[in-house]
């Protein structure tokens, strides 16, 4: 359910609900409801820290941390508000303020989630796996956002595709889950290449492929986000593109990364490519 707009009639854009106040109350139970899932990923990467594992769970988690800095720019873009006034305010980018609990989701979303997904990775890997992965943080982000959203903690305005069904615009879950589990198959697949200092990469490349993912996915809702002239047909239909593009990377990725992959034998990734040097002209 997206909240009433108004349009500014030059720019043809959604204003945001600038006199919305920041709850204090509904921000602090969102921090302390985002650490009971993200303390015991930090406490178990920290148990096993002299271990590599440990290690690569707790860059997880500070990337997660940085993806925060996604966020102005994908509230900006796709029409998210978080109130200002009496805002607790950690910093602020592209003329929007990002209060304390925004940045904690992000370390247990972006970071504890996919420290999380990275070590059950470890244990091998099949499609059904894959899946599970990936709609884990699907179903996380629609459940946290519709508590919070319905408690006024930040809102989206503008022409939201998909906003039929509870309070958050369904477009937004496969981004933000694809932002998420895109950077534990990055990190899985360079895994290899990534030895001593190479490990510090980690921590960005999460953010990277968070902004990557939100254009991958985004473009066409962020088009009718900031249109008011579309039919309700199109708009949703430009928010379907977003769970199109999702399901068919994660099946792709599937195919790439999953033990049982008709792609690989022996544990190898065999492409259906020509044979090459066959003797022909």
């Amino acid at each position: 359910m997206t909240t009433p707009t108004l349009w500014d009639a030059q720019l043809r854009l959604p204003i945001p609900p600038v006199d919305a106040v920041y709850n204090h109350t509904v921000g602090f139970w969102a921090a302390v409801v985002y650490l009971c899932f993200g303390l015991p990923v930090l406490l178990y990467a920290l148990w096993h820290v002299r271990e590599r594992k440990g290690q690569i769970m707790l860059l997880f988690m500070v990337g997660g941390c940085l993806c925060a800095l996604v966020e102005p720019f994908a509230d900006v873009l796709g029409a998210c508000w978080h109130p200002e006034v009496e805002q607790p305010t950690v910093f602020s980018l592209l003329g929007r303020g990002i209060p304390p609990w925004v940045c904690i989701g992000y370390f247990v979303y972006f970071g504890a989630i996919a420290a999380a997904n990275y070590l059950w990775f470890c244990y091998g890997i099949t499609r059904k796996m894959i899946w599970i992965g990936f709609f884990t943080p699907v179903v996380v982000d629609i459940v946290m956002e519709n508590l919070m959203l319905s408690h006024g903690l930040y809102y989206y305005y503008g022409n939201q595709p998909l906003d039929f069904i509870g309070w958050l615009p369904l477009w937004w879950p496969p981004i933000n889950a694809l932002g998420e589990f895109g950077g534990v198959v990055t990190v899985y697949l360079l895994m290899p290449h990534l030895k001593a200092w190479k490990l510090f990469l980690i921590p960005l490349i999460s953010p990277t492929i968070d902004l990557v993912s939100y254009g991958l996915l985004a473009y066409p809702a962020i088009t009718v986000v900031n249109n008011a002239s579309l039919s309700p047909a199109l708009t949703h239909v430009a928010g379907l593109w977003s769970w199109l593009m999702a399901v068919v990377c994660v099946y792709l990725i599937s195919f790439v990364l999953a033990s049982d992959s008709p792609f690989r034998k022996d544990g190898k990734l065999v492409l259906p490519l020509p044979a090459m040097g066959s003797g022909h002209a």
